[in-house]
């Protein structure tokens, strides 16, 4: 696929929460585009002791970025403070939550989603996991343009490696992730052109329908 030409940059919300999505939210930091705030999970104390490290919430706050942590990003309250960012587009891995029809139409791109496998093969959660029990021997990650049902937006770009006959699904994680920033950088791109070649007014189209 042409890489698309580079450009001043779009602004991003950045939603995650778990190291998967740690990649992507470098390679976007450090690229054209503009990360103007994170959103993740919220905390909470399980019986009165401090909750998990979040690391969606800790790299954003060695950049220096805002923290959005609502219980339900769905919520009325969440969708102001979101359409108060103006994003051109939502990034949207290992988030946790999802996002509806009328949350995904604040920015006009509406979101990119990075998913841990070569849709349209294991939707949903676990895809790093169910890869290594069905014994395919090639996984890799896929960026869809979103839509409110679960991993059914069309596929935008993909990167695919090969899985190692003993590699475990704690050593392939890491691996997928990595090839999430390229993948993400290059959807963002995609959808950026697409955008400029667009009339004003009407949606702009983007990915390869799956199968």
């Amino acid at each position: 696929m042409t890489e698309p030409a580079a450009t001043a940059g779009l602004t991003v919300v950045v939603m995650g929460t778990g190291p998967f999505v740690l990649p992507t939210f470098a390679a976007l930091v450090d690229s054209p585009h503009r990360v103007v705030a994170v959103v993740t999970r919220p905390e909470r104390a399980a019986r009165g002791r401090r909750p998990p490290p979040n690391p969606m919430r800790l790299a954003a706050e060695r950049a220096g970025l805002p923290v959005l942590d609502p219980a339900d990003v769905n919520a009325a309250e969440a969708r102001q403070d979101l359409a108060s960012l103006q994003p051109d587009l939502f990034v949207v891995c290992d988030f946790g939550q999802i996002l509806s029809a009328e949350t995904l139409a604040i920015p006009p791109l509406g979101g990119v989603n990075l998913h841990g496998s070569l849709l349209p093969r294991h939707r949903g959660a676990a895809p790093v996991q169910w890869a290594i029990l069905c014994g395919d021997e090639t996984t890799g990650v896929s960026t869809i343009h979103m839509t409110p049902a679960l991993d059914a937006g069309n596929v935008i770009t993909s990167r695919q490696t090969a899985i190692g006959s003993r590699e475990t699904a704690a050593e392939l994680e890491p691996r997928l992730a990595e090839l999430g920033g390229p993948a993400v950088l290059e959807a963002v791109g995609i959808l950026e052109a697409a955008r400029r070649a667009t009339p004003p007014g009407r949606p702009v189209p983007c990915g390869l329908a799956q199968d």
